[in-house]
């Protein structure tokens, strides 16, 4: 009976500051953080000016869209997932959802790319739905050019969720060098394993594609059949990947 009452408290605890949280990012754009419903039911329209109230206009980014982190329950977070910002796009008053979780372990019908980045988190990685918090490191879509200067202002937005949280691992899906300098940091005074990972992009799986013609073609040309096979097991391995990734349920 304690053990429960003690994780319902720290159940709470944690949705009171990232309301909190989430109030100083988002403005009232939040009505609930029930996310069982669908996630059109706990937001709302609001003035694109009631947002990022720590940094407010002086931030470059400031008149770009945002995104709703996903995640189930924050009783317990294993994993931490830092993609590196929002899409493209105006701020209209209406938030948006990274990489269209609303739609993660739904039976409606998906993009291909929702398609994709479940497939990618939750049976590529094994991440477990439940456990796995997925967020931006900036708060509002920033060009990658910009990443440096507007992650001055969102870093401590980042800073405020892990220190909540507390996750066991904190899995990043960018290389920007400032985003991981300041996790490296922070990892001095927070213990969690960190990670480095490219994002699924179809250029970036397009490159284990690129790298089996490169072997196969320098083994064929020098006859080495030693690379020649390590390109046909990449070929292998790539197709097992593109298939997995375009499974639907």
């Amino acid at each position: 009976m304690f053990v429960y009452k003690e994780l319902a408290f720290i159940k709470k605890m944690r949705e009171d500051k990232i309301r909190e949280l989430y109030g100083r990012i988002f403005g009232d754009k939040i009505t609930s953080l029930n996310y069982k419903l669908n996630p059109t039911e706990i937001t709302k329209e609001t003035n694109p000016q009631d947002k990022c109230l720590d940094c407010g206009i002086n931030c470059k980014s400031f008149k770009d869209r945002q995104d709703l982190p996903y995640f189930k329950s924050l009783e317990n977070i294993e994993t931490f997932v830092i993609a590196e910002a929002p899409g493209s796009g105006i701020e209209k008053g209406k938030i948006g959802y990274v990489f269209g979780w609303e739609l993660f372990n739904s039976n409606k019908p998906k993009h291909s790319n929702i398609t994709k980045y479940e497939n990618y988190f939750f049976n590529i990685l094994k991440l477990d739905p439940d456990t796995t918090y997925i967020t931006d490191a900036i708060k509002c879509y920033t060009h990658k050019n910009d990443f440096k200067s507007v992650f001055s202002n969102c870093k401590n937005y980042l800073k405020e969720e892990i220190e909540i949280l507390k996750p066991k691992k904190v899995l990043v899906i960018s290389k920007q060098g400032p985003l991981k300098i300041f996790l490296i940091e922070l990892n001095n005074s927070i213990p969690f394993e960190l990670e480095i990972i490219s994002h699924p992009s179809p250029q970036n799986i397009g490159k284990i594609k690129t790298v089996s013609d490169i072997f196969k073609s320098l083994g064929n040309i020098s006859e080495n059949s030693k690379w020649e096979i390590l390109g046909e097991q990449i070929e292998i391995e790539y197709q097992n990947l593109i298939k997995v990734l375009k499974e639907k349920k």
